[in-house]
């Protein structure tokens, strides 16, 4: 990955928010879910996986603040999730493991070991 690519992945965002705008799309609400998670407080960052969705965070947050600046959408209401889990089980040990459905199978998945992705998840499912 490169260097950039958190600038690469907000002009995206910045050019897709604009053009709704030049053509005139009156957007008033987006729901976004991100956990503000700090770059400097991850763990397994020497993982690609966690290092994409970290990314991915820093991106969404940066594009919300500069929708949320972006004097086109007077009206914008941006939404934030507050739930990333369907079920939660208490486990033997005594720590709950959280799951998400599948999509495509219906069946339930558990969230990824990697202290770093469960930790973004869970910031998720705290109340922003």
């Amino acid at each position: 990955m490169s260097d950039n690519i958190v600038e690469v992945l907000i002009a995206v965002g910045v050019r897709f928010f604009t053009s709704l705008a030049n053509i005139g799309i009156p957007l008033i609400g987006i729901l976004v879910i991100c956990s503000r998670i700090n770059l400097y407080n991850v763990d397994d960052m020497e993982n690609e996986e966690v290092q994409h969705a970290v990314l991915a965070e820093l991106t969404i947050v940066k594009v919300v603040d500069w929708a949320r600046a972006f004097s086109q959408f007077k009206h914008l209401k941006i939404g934030a999730g507050t739930r990333a889990y369907d079920v939660s089980l208490p486990q033997n040990d005594g720590i709950c493991e959280y799951f998400t459905y599948d999509p495509r199978s219906g069946n339930l998945v558990p969230w990824l070991s990697l202290t770093g992705l469960r930790k973004i998840k869970g910031l998720y499912a705290m109340p922003g």
